[in-house]
């Protein structure tokens, strides 16, 4: 009879795949911490720090966008801590003018940034950071609870910690990464409460499920997947025409629900009060894109918790770039897939309704009713913590298959993604922009060519998302530069009197009926630099 070499043994086996996982572990926490304070602050990341100090877009927009000249140390003064504002302020802030954001991350922040008394990006972004570790080991003790294998959970904790997708939002000083942690701390007490069921597990479970509400908005949809989970796991019993009788662990849970949604009634209350500013605040998400291009977001999306070198469907088309993330995304549904072929209901259900729960809750108002919200890759955070969780089973398994060749091929396979994953967090870590950072994208080379400008001005108006981009822009700018910085032009078209002094006018997202107007005053033209900015050439 032959024997088992020992160097090949599953135990071996285990203890050298669980160095592998916890090398790129601490891998995955110093791409966390490096240059964090390197990346363009953009557009989002100021609205954040404008929203711990306690200070809101109108008052930026009424006290400064009134056709005078300012400059960025000016505007920046909305992103210091005022000791005059309190706590309870920025909370009423926040829920009168950006009632999306539950307030839960901005409170952490304004006590993290308050310790340190300082709001620079990289105090404010390391609060982020330091709150994505709690992903490993939530994900972790998912994976024990889920599929009870301690090396798929070590294979999940090394995904996470070298996707270049949880690396950018643990950058990035907003409530994404932190919001991640808390799906799977909900999850992992709803796992416990289903496989333990008393009265502990389930008010665990009505406290983790009332810290994601009040992290983000879209926790709801994950709420409603474990609904449907626990609903679908239990006999349901038909009593009469007049109603159900359910089983004891979804009676558990509907209480539990029930509680944590009463916990979340106080930000409830600004939702209703102040829906308009949520529907004016979320308009952008309503405007429809081509079914083609949607489609292109949703591959460019789903392949980036493996790989990602800053490519924009939206603005390219590279072949080569499909080339790499269409395997990726045939990989993921394969995880899947095998999930549901290889484990018991209770497992793939839930691995099924984390998906897609948010995925078709996002997809289907896009489909029906128009919109992107579904291309949006950081709503889709819980489906992409359910993919990570069968791509790690998949690799637990494949690594400890029977048949050497088999082991072989997967072990190829885990390094090659592996490798993918990391080199294209170096880019991200290395890069002072990527494509997250959406409207300040080029805020740094606009920066750069006007502070390389003899005598510069800048020119601006209050519409949209320009007057928190201009601020995102002035940490970059020289600090006396000079900024015009004009009411709304759509509603009043005003054009500014400019000092021939200025050998360069530059203009930041105006419009074309602005544009036009401002050359003939000053016998010019307006030329395309990069991105949304514009030069007047006399």
């Amino acid at each position: 009879m032959r024997k088992i070499s020992h160097a090949s043994s599953p135990r071996v086996r285990f203890n050298r795949f669980r160095s592998i996982c916890l090398a790129l572990l601490l891998l995955g926490i110093v791409f966390r911490f490096v240059n964090l304070d390197y990346k363009v602050y953009w557009h989002d990341e100021a609205y954040t720090s404008m929203e711990i100090t306690a200070h809101t877009r109108s008052e930026v927009v009424a006290e400064r966008f009134n056709g005078e000249q300012a400059t960025p140390e000016e505007l920046l003064v909305y992103q210091q801590l005022d000791p005059n504002r309190t706590l309870a302020e920025m909370i009423t802030a926040i829920g009168r003018e950006d009632v999306q954001h539950p307030p839960l991350y901005y409170i952490l922040s304004r006590f993290w940034v308050q310790l340190w008394n300082s709001t620079s990006p990289l105090v404010t972004r390391s609060i982020s950071a330091l709150l994505s570790l709690l992903i490993f080991p939530l994900i972790y003790w998912v994976c024990l609870e889920l599929f009870e294998s301690p090396l798929t959970g070590w294979i999940a904790v090394a995904l996470v910690a070298v996707s270049p997708f949880h690396l950018l939002y643990a950058q990035e000083a907003r409530e994404y990464s932190f919001w991640g942690a808390t799906i799977l701390l909900s999850s992992v007490a709803l796992l416990r409460a289903m496989r333990a069921s008393n009265g502990g597990n389930w008010a665990f479970y009505a406290v983790s499920l009332a810290i994601a509400f009040y992290t983000f908005m879209f926790s709801g949809l994950v709420a409603i997947g474990h609904g449907i989970y626990v609903l679908l796991n239990e006999k349901i019993d038909a009593l009469s025409i007049t109603g159900f009788r359910f089983s004891r662990r979804a009676i558990a849970y509907l209480v539990a629900s029930v509680l944590a949604v009463i916990a979340f009634a106080p930000w409830l209350y600004f939702l209703v009060v102040h829906f308009e500013n949520l529907k004016a605040t979320t308009e952008w998400a309503t405007i429809s894109l081509p079914h083609l291009t949607l489609f292109k977001l949703w591959v460019v999306n789903f392949s980036r918790v493996l790989i990602d070198f800053d490519f924009n469907p939206l603005l390219e088309y590279d072949f080569w770039a499909y080339l790499l993330m269409i395997p990726i995304l045939l990989l993921e549904i394969y995880a899947v897939f095998f999930v549901c072929r290889q484990t018991p209901k209770r497992v793939w259900l839930f691995i099924l309704t984390l998906i897609g729960a948010t995925a078709l809750g996002l997809l289907l108002p896009d489909l029906l009713l128009g919109g992107q919200r579904s291309g949006t890759t950081r709503y889709l955070i819980p489906s992409y913590l359910g993919i990570q969780l069968s791509m790690a089973y998949l690799l637990a398994r494949c690594l400890e298959a029977k048949t050497f060749s088999r082991r072989q091929f997967w072990q190829v396979m885990a390094i090659v993604l592996s490798a993918i994953a990391i080199v294209s967090c170096t880019f991200s870590a290395v890069s002072n922009t990527w494509w997250n950072k959406v409207v300040s994208y080029h805020n740094a080379e606009i920066a750069d060519i006007i502070n390389n400008s003899d005598r510069p001005v800048l020119v601006t108006d209050a519409f949209g998302y320009n007057p928190v981009n201009a601020i995102a822009l002035s940490y970059l700018l020289e600090p006396e530069t000079p900024l015009f910085l004009l009411p709304e032009v759509g509603k009043s078209l005003t054009i500014p009197d400019l000092s021939d002094s200025f050998t360069d006018v530059f203009l930041l997202n105006m419009p074309d009926f602005f544009r036009t107007p401002l050359e003939e005053k000053y016998n010019g033209r307006t030329v395309q630099v990069v991105g949304d900015l514009w030069r007047l050439e006399r």
